[in-house]
């Protein structure tokens, strides 16, 4: 049996999209593995309790979007701060949804979606 999966990110610009994270979601780097030309081998971003792992694109590993989803305690606060991050638009702006949740969503200048959320009621 498998104990854990996590998903692994290869980004044309691996700094840069560190550099997003910690923008719009408040990330922490956690570890960085990169040649001395600067090229990240491997990195490890934390968001809240979660772990993003990632690799610049090279060779047969070219970059692919991806849709994360990010649980925060106030979706429209962590909306307008993920808005600010350079290179940020708006897919859609936070909304009550009918299953109890407020979302709203961004898409990073490396073509991911993040879907942002928080619990506003129970149904």
């Amino acid at each position: 049996m498998a104990s854990a999966a996590r998903g692994s990110r290869m980004p044309a610009a691996a700094p840069k999209m560190i550099d997003f994270l910690r923008q719009a979601f408040a990330a922490e780097e956690i570890a960085r593995h990169q040649s001395p030309d600067g090229v990240v081998h491997h990195a490890k971003i934390r968001i809240g309790d979660s772990i993003v792992e990632m690799g610049e694109a090279h060779g047969p590993w070219q970059p692919r979007p991806m849709h994360f989803m990010v649980y925060v305690d106030d979706c429209d606060v962590w909306y307008a701060r993920a808005m600010k991050a350079e290179g940020a638009v708006s897919i859609s702006a936070p909304a009550n949804q009918p299953y109890g949740g407020r979302t709203g969503t961004v898409k990073d200048p490396f073509g991911n979606t993040w879907y942002i959320s928080s619990h506003i009621r129970d149904i």
